[in-house]
């Protein structure tokens, strides 16, 4: 059963752009590798830590959203441990947003009603 996850990489900020792409472009095939594929890619840019991580202090974070197979996640993972420049990352289900939001009423209560006499001192 393929489910959608959400993929948060943290990639080392002392690549060059060359090498960041290949990186990424190495990320994408070891999805396409586990049976995955990548249906959204965002690039969230360049941030300071706020302690180090393997001696560095800054890094390139990527977000994907990917469709993977339930039984690849452990695959990808031990593939990513592997991969040179990539210092973290963070796979993780992502939720089905299948309820409707509630819009906020204005008026808590309906017009000639008042609340309780609690809620009427908080008031004034």
């Amino acid at each position: 059963m393929k489910r959608n996850y959400e993929l948060t990489v943290v990639l080392s900020a002392q690549l060059s752009s060359t090498d960041l792409t290949k990186l990424e472009k190495s990320i994408e095939s070891l999805l396409t590798k586990v049976g995955g594929k990548v249906q959204k890619k965002e690039d969230w840019g360049s941030r300071k830590f706020s302690y180090e991580i393997q001696k560095q202090t800054e890094g390139y974070y990527r977000h994907m959203i990917v469709e993977l197979p339930s039984d690849a996640v452990d695959k990808l993972r031990s593939e990513l441990m592997l991969l040179q420049g990539l210092l973290r990352y963070l796979i993780v289900v992502q939720e089905k947003s299948n309820k409707k939001q509630e819009t906020p009423k204005e008026n808590k209560f309906p017009s000639g009603q008042s609340g309780t006499k609690k809620q009427e001192a908080m008031s004034t």
